[in-house]
């Protein structure tokens, strides 16, 4: 499996997630 962070934008601001 391949591992891909994205970058999460919300009102407490972004942050990263590794999915």
């Amino acid at each position: 499996m391949a591992e891909l962070t994205v970058e999460v934008r919300g009102s407490n601001g972004a942050f990263y997630k590794t999915i």
